[in-house]
C-alpha cells in the first residue's frame, strides 16, 4: 500500500515538528517536508509530487485564504487541508467556496490528525468546528476519526470483525458505534446511513 504523502506548510517552527513528528511516527504517511513561507511550498511543488498540504492561513507571504485558489487552479489532484487559528464562520465559508478538503483548528488533538488526515485522504471531508460543509443543512458536529474509519471500511464492504481487526477495536465497539451514527442520523441500516453521509457531507 503507497503511503500517503503530507506537506507541512506553516512558518511556526514548533507547530511544524510536532506534525513532523506525529506523521513521521505513523506507518500510513510519508512526510515530505515544511514549507514556511507560499514562495517555497510553490518551490517545492515544482520539484515534488504530494498528496496532501496541511495549510496554514498566516504565511508571511500571502494573506490568509489567498493562496487556496492559486493552489486549486494550478494543482487540482492535491487535497488541501486548512489548519489555522481561525475559528471564525467567515474563514470558514470562505474556505468552503474554495473546495478545501477539510478545515482543522490547531486546537484539534494532535493525536487525531493522523486518522483524521487518513480520513480526508479517502474522501471524507472533516471540519473541527460544528458547522456544516453546506450551510444550508443542518446536522450534527462532524464524524470522530473513529467514525470516520468505520464508516470508510463500511462502505468498501468489510464485516464488522475485519473493521475490528483493522482499528484494533471489538466487534460490539464498532456495533456500538454504528448504532450510535444510524439513531443520530435517523436511518434505519447501515445502507441508508452510508447514502445519507454521502448527501450530507459531499454535496
Amino acid at each position: 500500500m503507497n503511503k500517503i504523502k503530507i506537506l507541512v506548510v506553516d512558518d511556526h517552527s514548533v507547530v511544524s515538528m510536532g506534525l513532523k513528528f506525529t506523521f513521521e511516527a505513523d506507518p500510513r504517511f510519508s512526510f515530505s517536508g515544511i514549507c514556511s513561507s507560499f514562495k517555497s511550498l510553490l518551490e517545492f511543488l515544482e520539484r515534488d509530487t504530494i498528496d496532501i498540504i496541511l495549510l496554514d492561513l498566516k504565511l508571511p507571504d500571502v494573506n490568509d485564504l489567498d493562496s487556496v485558489p492559486l493552489l486549486r487552479e494550478k494543482y487540482p489532484n492535491i487535497k488541501i487541508i486548512v489548519f489555522t487559528m481561525h475559528e471564525g464562520r467567515h474563514y470558514y465559508t470562505k474556505a468552503l467556496s474554495y473546495k478545501v478538503d477539510a478545515y482543522l483548528i490547531k486546537s484539534e488533538l494532535i493525536s487525531n490528525l493522523p486518522d483524521i488526515v487518513s480520513g480526508v485522504f479517502r474522501g471524507f471531508f472533516y471540519s473541527s468546528l460544528q458547522l456544516p460543509k453546506n450551510p444550508e443543512r443542518e446536522y450534527r458536529k462532524d464524524l470522530k476519526p473513529i467514525e470516520i474509519q468505520i464508516v470508510k471500511m463500511l462502505e468498501k464492504g468489510l464485516f464488522y470483525e475485519d473493521i475490528a481487526k483493522e482499528i484494533n477495536k471489538s466487534p460490539k465497539t464498532i456495533e456500538y458505534h454504528l448504532q450510535k451514527l444510524k439513531k443520530e442520523f435517523n436511518v434505519k441500516n447501515n445502507i441508508e446511513l452510508i447514502s445519507k453521509l454521502n448527501l450530507i457531507y459531499f454535496n
